[in-house]
């Protein structure tokens, strides 16, 4: 596999509980290839929590290797494992609602 999983457990505390809640929350399991690769969705990512909590201590940047190894955390095999961006089977479910989401871990908010 074309990537390095250490990148996810070096994430800060907190940042992986909003990442796996993000995938779960957005993501579903398909029958075809998603629209768009780990590099794309780390980005949607990253755009979506700093709009969603602009009172963190972090700016919720995340490798495309963590992201890699947080869909394979949540169960999303990789089309292609050996491609640079990895592209799996989902659907992604587009919504304008940012902070319906979750409670902010207590780990990235701003003392």
């Amino acid at each position: 596999m074309n990537y390095n999983p250490e990148e996810y457990a070096a994430l800060a505390p907190g940042l992986s509980v909003v990442l796996d809640r993000y995938i779960m929350q957005r993501l579903t399991p398909g029958k075809k290839t998603g629209p768009y690769t780990s590099y794309g969705l780390k980005h949607f990512f990253t755009q979506w929590a700093r709009v969603a909590y602009p009172g963190a201590n972090t700016d919720f940047y995340v490798t495309n290797d963590a992201f890699k190894s947080a869909m394979i955390a949540a169960d999303y095999e990789p089309v292609n494992a050996k491609a640079l961006n990895w592209n799996f089977y989902y659907k992604y479910r587009k919504t304008d609602r940012f902070t319906e989401c979750f409670e902010l871990p207590a780990e990235l908010k701003k003392e």
